[in-house]
């Protein structure tokens, strides 16, 4: 990645409408490792899909940005 590249990655969810289901792509700040956690996942997006939370009161301000990506990857160091 080049010096000063912008990346600032807000918490948000897209849902699509396809011919066969919802697509849902979720952004959040999870990790997700084991099968308790794929249904932990689930069921945050279950509650924001029947709109019952709100992605940006659970994640108030949260921005990925370049510093995070840096700190994960040994590409950005």
């Amino acid at each position: 990645m080049r010096s000063g590249t912008p990346l600032n990655v807000p918490a948000s969810m897209h849902i699509e409408q396809l011919k066969w289901a919802a697509g849902v792509n979720l952004i959040v700040p999870v990790e997700v490792r084991t099968k308790e956690d794929v249904r932990a996942l689930a069921k945050f997006a279950k509650r924001h899909l029947r709109q019952q939370a709100a992605i940006a009161g659970e994640f108030a301000g949260y921005v990925y940005g370049l510093a995070e990506w840096r700190a994960e990857t040994p590409l950005g160091k």
